[in-house]
């Protein structure tokens, strides 16, 4: 929805844009569903209008489409989120999380756990590619998806899974999952730090995200899937505790007094 107007005068109407395909409607069409749309909306108590606009959408920050379903192995699967798997091409199935996208010298860059892209702790990785999903999850929500289907009772059902199945199959090749490469990655080894009395792992690389593939629309957001026990352990150390479910964005800076809880879900490890 949106409201096209100046930032002193709120009385433009508020326009619901509703997109088709080129060419999909004739004009008389077109103001036959914006009338049904603007008489739903009224009925509604709305005062909202409503526009047909022909559009083409082009998935430019996504390797496989969002899923809002309950199932969290797609839901982790969307480049637009924080906490997908994401593996080295040259290590498949050694799988990690993605954590944050950053801006590094004008370069739209992820951070990643060194470890979860590489075996080698002491060279450098620089150049290697970082592939989304890794192997365990991509043959994972395959499996997932033939199961679903051999199950599915509805036409919808079915043609939803043979759209994924068919999108899947374009994702085989590990090749045909590149993120990005990896631009800086310090030694996984214990190091000194001024100031400080222990050592400390630096256990990072940053990879340069592919221009094509993950470059617009990113932003630091989460999905919040906290599986029941999770919750039930959370519930025990903080009872008052809300907990937020659906995409988190995270922005600004968090002071100790907010007061804000947080749990690690590892890929790997589970609740940490």
């Amino acid at each position: 929805m949106v409201r096209i107007g100046t930032q002193v005068d709120t009385s433009d109407p508020i326009i619901l844009w509703v997109g088709v395909t080129p060419g999909s409607l004739s004009w008389q069409q077109g103001v036959e569903i914006a009338c049904c749309c603007r008489k739903v909306l009224l009925e509604a108590g709305l005062d909202i209008h409503c526009e047909i606009r022909e559009s083409i959408v082009k998935r430019t920050a996504s390797v496989i489409p969002f899923h809002e379903g309950n199932d969290p192995s797609l839901r982790s699967l969307s480049a637009a989120l924080g906490g997908q798997a994401i593996a080295g091409e040259n290590t498949p199935t050694k799988e990690g999380t993605l954590g944050l996208y950053l801006l590094v010298g004008g370069v739209k860059c992820a951070l990643v756990s060194r470890h979860a892209v590489g075996d080698d702790d002491h060279g450098s990785l620089n150049g290697q590619h970082v592939i989304m999903p890794g192997q365990i999850t991509y043959q994972a929500v395959c499996e997932d998806t033939e199961a679903n289907l051999a199950t599915a009772t509805t036409q919808n059902d079915k043609a939803a899974c043979h759209k994924l199945l068919t999108h899947l199959n374009l994702l085989r090749e590990p090749t045909s999952r590149r993120i990005g490469r990896i631009i800086f990655s310090p030694p996984r080894v214990p190091a000194t730090r001024l100031g400080y009395n222990s050592p400390w792992l630096p256990d990072y690389a940053l990879v340069a995200l592919d221009k094509d593939r993950l470059d617009k629309g990113l932003c630091n957001t989460i999905q919040i899937n906290t599986t029941i026990s999770c919750r039930q352990l959370m519930r025990k150390y903080h009872p008052n505790l809300h907990l937020p479910i659906g995409p988190l964005r995270l922005k600004g800076t968090f002071l100790p007094g907010d007061q804000k809880v947080v749990g690690k879900q590892g890929r790997s490890t589970g609740l940490t």
